[in-house]
């Protein structure tokens, strides 16, 4: 499922993460396939735009992910409706995921977003369009996230196409949709 577009509306958005930084940028781990026999690889890079997360996914010895990952000590995103991505990509899917846990379980919510080959677009993500998974499969049956405590943020490509990739990040806010309220 495709749970982002861009919107209008009365969005409040509140600065979040800004990739223009480059000590923001070197916060990030890059975590491919490779972890679990692939052969897919990535980088992030900052630019003056913000960070170009670029690579290719390789299908080989069962991969086809690649994704760059921050930690929190618990943030705070109850509250919020939602993420937006400042981004401009390559016209392939991608996606956020989400995890309220110190240590990584193979247990995180996910919402995926298409780019535009080559244009600039906000792309809002809505808490509720987050999908628990387990190590990429549904997961039923487990409690939602705790918005309160969110742990970790990770970027990461996984739509079972082999080839390169490039996405530009600008920012990641958090948003309110006062029309909503």
């Amino acid at each position: 499922m495709i749970a982002a577009v861009t919107i209008g509306g009365n969005m409040k958005k509140t600065g979040f993460i800004d990739f223009r930084d480059a000590g923001e940028v070197k916060k990030w781990v890059i975590v491919d396939d490779v972890v679990m026999g692939g052969l897919s690889g990535s980088d992030i890079k900052p630019e003056e735009e913000g960070a170009r997360f670029s690579g290719a996914v390789s299908l080989k010895n069962n991969g086809g992910f690649s994704s760059v990952r921050r930690n929190f000590p618990g943030m705070n995103m109850s509250g919020y409706d939602g993420i937006a991505l400042t981004v401009s990509g390559d016209g392939r899917r991608y996606g956020v995921s989400l995890s309220d846990r110190a240590r990584f379980t193979g247990l995180y919510f996910n919402a995926r977003f298409e780019t535009v080959n080559g244009e600039k677009i906000i792309i809002y993500l809505s808490f509720k369009d987050f999908k628990p998974l387990y190590y990429g499969r549904p997961a039923p049956d487990v409690k939602p996230i705790d918005l309160s405590s969110v742990k970790e943020l990770s970027i990461i490509i996984s739509d079972k196409q082999e080839g390169p990739f490039t996405l530009l990040i600008e920012k990641i806010e958090l948003y309110r949709n006062e029309s909503l309220k």
